[in-house]
């Protein structure tokens, strides 16, 4: 029964999803012209990482649409740590909360992790690059 639920969920969560949107948690200043540049680059730079989205795709979606419906609730912004979480953010808030996983970025590091699994994330490094001129 457990198997059929999730496959079902999973089959029609795009479907379901709406486009990425953009979450803070309090405290965070939004306004700041080089915070909204830094959760631009963030975005990005999760969405380019080797976390597993294609999990989350199905036979009528693909790897990008799931990225492309991916939101992030931005839950600790400091100079030393990011936290994020990923989810789909269903468009019927009845659905419960689509929680794909949790990130967290180290600026000063360069390291990206999955919280959940504790894994190291690869990405393009490209896209941290434009960060370097940016201060959180």
């Amino acid at each position: 029964m457990k198997k059929t639920f999730l496959f079902f969920s999973l089959m029609f969560a795009n479907e379901l999803a709406n486009p990425t949107r953009l979450f803070f948690s309090q405290g965070i200043n939004t306004q700041s012209p080089s915070i909204q540049q830094c959760v631009a680059i963030f975005i990005e730079l999760a969405k380019s990482s080797d976390y597993g989205f294609k999990q989350w795709s199905n036979d009528k979606e693909d790897e990008e649409y799931v990225k492309d419906h991916t939101s992030f609730l931005i839950d600790q912004w400091r100079n030393d740590k990011i936290t994020a979480k990923l989810f789909f953010d269903w468009k019927d808030p009845q659905d419960g909360s689509g929680l794909m996983t949790w990130l967290e970025y180290n600026p000063t590091t360069g390291e990206l992790k999955n919280v959940i699994s504790k894994e190291k994330l690869e990405y393009n490094e490209d896209i941290e690059k434009k960060t370097t001129n940016l201060h959180y």
